[in-house]
């Protein structure tokens, strides 16, 4: 079973595109900050992750886009082989 880490709370946006992009079975690894999911998927308990890089309501959410760039909070990027395209808009 795939396993997705999210920043947040089952049923926010972030696992509605989770759910969108791997499947209704996909099993949501909730993180509380977006250094937390980037640190799962680092350290295997997560197979991958979903971070919003831009809202609508707010524009660019920033800090995981500083964390795609720099490689996360270990300074090394975090790549995984998800069954996806790296970057799909989802909604």
């Amino acid at each position: 079973m795939t396993t997705v880490a999210i920043q947040g709370a089952p049923g926010a946006f972030s696992h509605e595109a989770a759910r969108r992009l791997y499947g209704a079975a996909v099993q949501i690894v909730p993180c509380q900050t977006f250094e937390e999911l980037f640190t799962a998927v680092s350290a295997g308990r997560a197979d991958g992750g979903v971070v919003p890089v831009e809202n609508t309501l707010a524009g660019a959410v920033q800090r995981p886009m500083d964390l795609l760039l720099t490689g996360g909070p270990h300074g090394a990027a975090v790549l995984t082989g998800l069954p996806s395209p790296s970057i799909r808009r989802t909604s």
